[in-house]
């Protein structure tokens, strides 16, 4: 009867919160003194932990399916300009927050955030660290696209600081990827585990289903062979790309 409960509770269409804030909490007449004036309403609002979310747009090329606010990689001006804006914004920001709130969460989406190098990304959480304490164990997550990551690469994003891994693995069935675009893994995902687990990180799975090709059958393989990596979370996704 619980179950059910919950089922019907949840069971509802809901915004896409593949941007912050959600698409529902956006107006045109929101204003600098507006915003302004909600930075300093948090730091009144208990707990006072503090969570940020860093979006990087950039990919090295777009998936059919992807309903995020994502472009392909363009010049490496325009990257670096966005990464200046990015900074300058964090300096503002930490400038209004009270100084003795603490950080509980960095969270990274994009786009994907590692089509950028980690030393930049390093960066970035170095300034955010550098202006707060943290709590006892903040959680520094990424949304990773395995497909262009090497076990170097792998190696640096641990050494920049993150200790939570989200993998968009979305199907283990390489036809399913290549007909919506999307590279596979570029190492085999049980080593990427290895790599990650040596950090004592969190690990999570994203997969999508409603993707051309997929089948009831090919779907389940892939959920099995996700549990069979046992990750702390596992996640699916469903897309409507393409309807009817």
């Amino acid at each position: 009867m619980l179950k059910e409960k919950l089922l019907q509770k949840y069971n509802i269409p809901v915004p896409r919160y593949t941007s912050y804030p959600s698409a529902n909490y956006f107006h045109t007449n929101f204003t600098h003194e507006m915003y302004e004036e909600a930075i300093q309403v948090s730091n009144k609002i208990q707990p006072q932990h503090l969570s940020f979310y860093i979006h990087i747009p950039f990919c090295r090329h777009l998936c059919h399916y992807c309903g995020c606010n994502s472009f392909p990689m363009q010049k490496q001006e325009k990257i670096d300009q966005y990464i200046a804006a990015l900074h300058k914004e964090i300096d503002y920001i930490t400038g209004k927050i009270d100084p003795e709130r603490r950080i509980a969460q960095i969270h990274y989406w994009g786009g994907s955030p590692t089509s950028i190098p980690a030393e930049v990304l390093k960066r970035i959480n170095d300034r955010l660290l550098s202006a707060f304490r943290t709590i006892e164990h903040p959680e520094i997550a990424i949304e990773c696209h395995p497909g262009y990551l090497n076990e170097k690469d792998w190696e640096q994003l641990l050494q920049a600081g993150f200790n939570r891994f989200s993998l968009g693995i979305q199907d283990f069935n390489p036809a399913v990827l290549k007909v919506v675009n999307r590279r596979p893994s570029l190492l085999p995902v049980e080593q990427i585990f290895q790599i990650l687990r040596q950090g004592k990180t969190t690990i999570n799975i994203d997969l999508l289903y409603g993707l051309p090709l997929q089948t009831v059958e090919s779907f389940t393989e892939t959920v099995d062979q996700a549990i069979d990596l046992k990750p702390d979370r596992m996640v699916t996704f469903h897309t409507d790309m393409f309807p009817g």
